[in-house]
């Protein structure tokens, strides 16, 4: 869906390119995202609509839950496919100071790992929402040798 007129523009390099294609699978996913947590299951629109097309031709029905979350984790993995994790286009991009690599040019399975856990610990630390003011807190603990951070969130429900 994303790259479908992408080749049609000549002044992007492949690595232009690929930033790109990152940047729109990531808002694709997080609008998305928004929506589903706005409205619940949405429709999943499989490509672009021309803007002369028919009623017909833009109605889709609700995708449903599922379908809506495994769209969005799809496209939030194109987003952080392996680009900055082992991507050799990235071979010149050092530290001036000691020639050292911005991004790893080696591959990494376990930074899926670790962001996996990262993850889990934000949706297990807590929250509390207040029904009357629309306000969701939550919270995760971090720890760091002998250091103990807490790190807070708040979120406002949208009309």
């Amino acid at each position: 869906m994303i790259l479908e007129n992408m080749n049609k523009c000549r002044d992007l390099s492949e690595t232009e390119r690929r930033d790109v294609a990152g940047q729109c699978n990531f808002l694709l996913a997080h609008y998305y995202y928004c929506l589903v947590r706005q409205y619940g299951p949405v429709p999943l629109i499989p490509s672009t609509i021309p803007s002369n097309a028919s009623v017909d031709a833009m109605s889709y029905p609700r995708a449903t839950y599922d379908e809506c979350i495994d769209f969005i984790s799809k496209r939030y993995e194109k987003a952080a496919s392996p680009w900055f994790n082992g991507n050799k286009y990235y071979v010149d991009f050092k530290r001036r100071l000691d020639g050292v690599n911005y991004f790893n040019q080696e591959y990494d399975a376990q930074k899926w790992g670790k962001a996996a856990a990262v993850c889990k610990r934000i949706t297990d630390g807590g929250g509390t929402y207040d029904p009357s003011t629309k306000v969701f807190k939550f919270w995760y603990t971090n720890t760091d040798g002998n250091k103990t951070y807490r790190t807070e969130a708040t979120l406002t429900k949208s009309k």
